[in-house]
Parts: structure tokens; sequence; C-alpha cells
């Protein structure tokens, strides 16, 4: 049903946003005992709630964020499979609960141990939920605020680009991006990966705002815009000039299709890398282990992808980041969005 569909997305992004409050409080209390389970022995005990905030107490504001979301998104999950049951539909919804119940019960009994296989363990179980084919349909879920004519007037500009990037998914990625964090490593990789699952542009430009007159005359001006400003670009690149497209083509190439995959690509891959690169204190990172390395294999390999990763992470944030002067990190934000124009029109 397209109405609950759009009820359980709608929840979604409540459950994101209503972390912020609990992020705070966490922050406030420095990883205070509140947000990180009970008992004296195994896995929620001090000495594992001291191990994941040594290095900062936002470490202890994050965990706290993560268990809040994951709590809501179990109940967001099984209010989902409990409808595809009763319509018969596919168990991979159920399937799709259970991981996420028991990712919930290991950040809840085991914090220590989640937090130390954090960096893969939380983007998958956000693919999961991204995987379902309703991720990307249209006249189903938040893809419904498509369905309306546009809006005249600069409200109605602001107003149309909130429900496009409600529609096309984009909006709840970005929600949780922000409330749950992870380095821009990981960010950039788990967001590459959203791209693919979430685009339907296609589909998205056959919607009643998308295809409205209106919104096509602001395609043809947006599109007109980015190929002024990435003339600079094209200049040096020769061989790109084919790539873009003439005052006289603009009325039969996809347009929609190019401006839309764009606004994809900026929501969903750039906003979120550059928020993750600027959250991100190399001094500040959070420790992902709360002892010694292992000796052992596994241990070894774990230690191995954690200094990949932080070589990654800090590679990200020395080009794009603070350490860089504003005039170079002007020059590559040129040279990436002129490119991420260039990329969406082929």
């Amino acid at each position: 049903m397209p109405a609950a569909a759009a009820t359980a997305e709608l929840a979604g992004l409540l459950a994101s946003t209503s972390v912020i409050g609990l992020s705070a409080a966490g922050q406030e209390s420095g990883g205070s005992s509140g947000g990180f389970g009970g008992g004296s022995g195994g896995g929620g005990g001090p000495a594992h709630r001291r191990a994941v905030a040594n290095a900062d107490p936002t470490c202890g504001a994050t965990l706290l964020a993560d268990q809040c979301c994951q709590i809501l998104a179990v109940m967001l999950q099984g209010l989902l499979a409990y409808g595809e049951a009763r319509r018969g539909g596919s168990p991979y919804v159920a399937l799709v609960c259970l991981m996420y119940t028991l990712t919930l019960a290991l950040m809840l009994a085991l914090p220590h141990v989640y937090w130390q296989n954090r960096r893969w363990l939380l983007p998958c179980t956000r693919l999961l939920a991204f995987s379902i084919n309703t991720a990307w349909q249209t006249g189903v879920g938040t893809s419904l605020v498509l369905e309306r004519a546009a809006q005249l007037g600069v409200k109605g500009v602001v107003g149309d680009v909130l429900r496009v990037a409600a529609g096309i998914r984009s909006m709840s990625i970005l929600l949780v991006t922000i409330f749950t964090p992870l380095p821009p490593a990981a960010t950039f990789v788990l967001h590459l990966a959203f791209l693919p699952m979430t685009s339907n542009a296609r589909g998205y430009c056959a919607t009643r705002l998308m295809s409205d007159p209106l919104s096509v005359r602001r395609q043809v001006n947006a599109a007109a815009a980015l190929d002024l400003a990435s003339l600079p670009l094209v200049a040096l690149m020769p061989v790109a000039a084919g790539l873009i497209n003439t005052p006289q083509a603009a009325a039969s190439a996809p347009t929609c299709h190019a401006t839309l995959t764009f606004f994809q690509i900026l929501i969903i891959l750039a906003i979120p890398l550059l928020l993750s690169v600027y959250s991100w204190r190399p001094e500040l990172a959070c420790s992902d282990s709360g002892g010694t390395p292992s000796e052992s294999t596994p241990g070894k390999l774990r230690s191995l992808a954690a200094r990949a990763g932080a070589a990654a992470d800090s590679g990200l944030h020395r080009l794009l980041g603070g350490t860089s002067r504003p005039a170079v990190r002007c020059v590559v934000a040129y040279y990436a969005l002129a490119n991420l124009w260039i990329f969406a029109g082929l």
C-alpha cells in the first residue's frame, strides 16, 4: 500500500532527526553510563564504556546515537516486515529486520565489540535497508511527494527542490549520515554504493513534478548555468567539449536525467563526504580497540585494514579538509563539481 509505505519512510526520517537531542545529551555527559548498557561483567560494563570513550567524549555520544537509531530502525523494519507478511510479499524484508535486531543486540550487550567493528558493520546495515526495491521505485513511499505540480515563485523553487530531495530518497540518506557519522573513507565507499541502489532518473523524470513545464524550464536553465560554469574545465580538456550540450540540443537532450543525476550525486555523495571530512579530526579519531592488538591472523588483518582506512581518511582530510589552503580547496571543489556535471551528462 503506497500510503503505508509513505508513513513508514516518513517515520524513518523522524527517527533519524530525533537523534539530535540524544547526541547532545551524550556529549554533555561525556559518554556516561546511560548510553552503553548495564552489567558488571561482559560487554556492557564500565571497563568497556571507558574503552569506547577513551579517545574523546564524543565517541560515547556517537555510540549512543547509533544505539538509538538502531532501536528506531528495528521498530520501522518490524512494521514493514509485518505489512509484507500480511500481503504475502517477499520475506526479504523480514530478513532485513532480523539482521537489524541482531545488530541492535550486539550494540546493547557488547558495545565494545560493536565499536571495534563499527567501520564495516554500520555500512552493511545501511546497505541492507536501501537494498529493498522500494528504495528506487516511484509511486510508493516518499516518492509520492513528486506527484504534485510545480509551484511558482522563490518559495516554490525552494519547496520543489526539497520535495525532489525527499522524493528521490536522497534526504533520508543525508540525515542518517549526519546523525550517525562514519570516517571519510567509509563514507565515500558507502555512499558510492548508494548511488546505483537509489538511481531511477527515468522513473523520477516521468513524475508530475519533474515533467511539469515549469520544472522543465528550470531544468534547462540549471543545465545551461552548469554548462557555463564548466567551460573553464572544458577548455583545459578538449576531449570533453563534446560532452557539453549546445543550446540548440538542449531541448532534445535528456536534460532532466542529467540534472537529476547531478543533484543526486551532490546530495548522496558530495555533501556527506564533505561533512565527514570536516567533522573528522586525526587527533580526535576514536580508538577502535580497547587494548593491545591481537597477534592472531584475524587480529593482524583487522589491524592492517584499520591502518589502510586511517591512511585513506588522512588523505581525504588533507585533500578536502582544514589542512589544505582555502584556494586549494576551492580549486578541488570546482574541479570535482565540474567533473560530476560532465559525468551526469553522459
